[in-house]
């Protein structure tokens, strides 16, 4: 086949190993017309285009092409809220999260699970390797946890730490190295993953459920980890058995070669638009293109005019989420009197309220710009029009407490990956009205205990809802089952002293007050591996050997 393949030259050599004829494009980034990208002349039989995690390009006129198009999405987790209507613009979606599928295709884009893959490295036998244990990654102080995790590897297993690599000296960091544990921020199959498992060391990856076991047999050929008790075990244990970590780098590499390299996904790419074509047509191919470059320009990833931006809005007026957009847009980037013109249109209309994002806008950014009265009628004939109890807003934190419960936890998958200021944006979850409402009222704890409730067990949120139990527990020192959810959160931070000692604390609570037992109880409800309890010395608790529960 004639490919068209932009901003995925990892792949380019794969496709032309198996005969394809590939043109390779790697575009500066913003929004190009599809005509002004294609040489003339060329005509593809697929179009392919994989999202690029620099330069982000978004494509005008896809709909024109004669040939089935997919969209590789990378980084999902991170970027849904602009890809869930820029796959609509293919034929086919392909993500690298097996749990983002299911999302993408609730949007309108017809997804599949394709994970990344790893590069193709030679074997290097572990006795010449010059590393015990090694991670690579960037430090930010947007990722704390990263740093927590850095600082536990280095000051209780020595291992080294590299930031800014680039991809030759990163994949020769790992050939030098015998165990590499991982790091998730937001619970995903990652590139780190598939880079130290093909350059065949030992992975100690985040447990990514069922997806993992797709991958990798666990035990066999990669080790999975919960927290850092667990990852300390693991650490332990294979540094005293140099033996097995190479045996399981090694199986881990030849699983590489047999399932997980560029060719493997080259083949499987291919396959993903037979189904035919299912890309958006005409005026809603533009409409979802003008949603997706205002989402991608407000997350600070467009290189783009915000002139532009509402220029494509406009030509798409009369949908419900693009007003909402560019409502938003108008609030956050402080055209007031713009906003203020377009509040007023959309108040008027008779459907504002039967369109929760619309009407969620609409009320907060009446609320931003100084009326509350018209913020909490929209809430309350939102509340009326779907059938809900309308409960007193008195206030801007009871409205965005109220909104927040309206919204619920499903619109969670938007959050990850969107720097929310609650003094610029507007909220569009859940999450972001309960962080709206903590920013009013910092000494008001109901927005913290719904926040904190809200975020238990939402991967890439350890760091947030840490702080967020620690204020709770502050305020309740004899609460022992606050104390309790507080260490296992440290742990899951990557706060290994930390955690300990809240837990310990949260025991001590425990006994004290005559639920001993209950406490213990609990701990072996949320500890399914054993090692908190290990590590607290807690009676009746397995002593057995890591290998026991990860063969290897």
């Amino acid at each position: 086949m004639r490919i068209c393949l932009v901003t995925g030259w990892h792949l380019a050599e794969a496709l032309r190993r198996a005969g394809h004829e590939v043109l390779a494009l790697e575009p500066a980034g913003g929004i190009l017309a599809i005509d002004r990208l294609l040489p003339a002349g060329f005509r593809p039989d697929l179009f392919i285009q994989v999202e690029s995690l620099e330069a982000r390009t978004l494509l005008e006129g896809l709909e024109t092409l004669s040939c089935p198009s997919v969209f590789w999405s990378v980084d999902g987790h991170l970027n849904f809220a602009w890809q869930r209507h820029y796959g609509r613009l293919f034929d086919c979606l392909a993500t690298t999260q097996p749990q983002l599928a299911e999302p993408f295709r609730a949007a309108g884009c017809r997804a599949d699970w394709l994970p990344w893959f790893a590069p193709e490295m030679p074997f290097v036998p572990h006795a010449r390797r010059t590393r015990e244990v090694g991670f690579v990654g960037r430090v930010t102080a947007q990722r704390p946890a990263r740093r927590w995790l850095v600082e536990f590897l280095a000051g209780r297993h020595g291992a080294e730490h590299a930031g800014n690599l680039d991809y030759p000296a990163m994949l020769a960091f790992y050939q030098a190295t015998r165990i590499a544990p991982n790091e998730a921020f937001g619970g995903e199959i990652n590139f780190r993953l598939f880079e130290t498992a093909g350059a065949g060391c030992l992975a100690l990856t985040p447990d990514a459920g069922p997806a993992l076991d797709e991958l990798f047999v666990r035990g066999r050929e990669c080790m999975a980890y919960s927290h850092i008790l667990e990852l300390d075990e693991l650490l332990s244990f294979h540094r005293r058995r140099p033996e097995a970590a190479e045996r399981l780098g090694r199986a881990s590499w030849e699983a590489v070669q047999t399932r997980h390299l560029a060719g493997h996904r080259a083949q499987r790419l291919l396959r993903l638009p037979a189904a035919g074509q299912s890309r958006g047509q005409g005026g809603e191919a533009r409409k979802q293109l003008a949603l997706a470059a205002a989402a991608l320009w407000r997350s600070g990833g467009l290189e783009a005019e915000l002139s532009d931006i509402l220029g494509l809005l406009s030509a798409r007026s009369g949908s419900p989420a693009v007003a909402a957009a560019a409502l938003r847009l108008l609030v956050e980037s402080g055209r007031f009197e713009a906003a203020r013109a377009l509040l007023t249109e959309l108040a008027a209309l008779p459907g504002l309220c039967r369109d929760t994002e619309l009407s969620l806008t609409a009320s907060l950014a009446a609320l931003r710009l100084g009326d509350p009265l018209l913020a909490g009628r929209i809430y309350a004939a939102r509340a009326r029009q779907h059938g809900c109890e309308v409960r007193s807003a008195a206030g801007p934190v009871d409205l965005c407490l109220a909104w927040a419960k309206a919204l619920g936890p499903e619109t969670e998958v938007l959050t990850l990956g969107f720097a929310f200021d609650p003094a610029r944006h507007l909220p569009q979850t859940a999450s972001q009205c309960l962080l709206a409402a903590q920013a009013l009222t910092p000494d008001d704890l109901r927005p913290v205990r719904r926040l904190s409730a809200l975020l238990a067990g939402q991967p890439g949120t350890a760091a947030l809802r840490l702080g967020l139990l620690s204020r709770l527990a502050l305020a309740a020192p004899a609460d022992w089952r606050l104390g309790l959810e507080l260490g296992l959160a440290d742990l899951v931070a990557f706060r290994f002293e930390s955690g300990l000692e809240e837990l310990m604390l949260a025991r001590e609570r425990a006994v004290q007050a005559g639920r001993g037992e209950a406490f213990q109880r609990l701990l072996r409800a949320r500890d399914a591996s054993g090692s908190v309890a290990r590590s607290l010395g807690c009676e009746g608790s397995d002593a057995a050997d890591t290998s026991a529960r990860n063969p290897s």
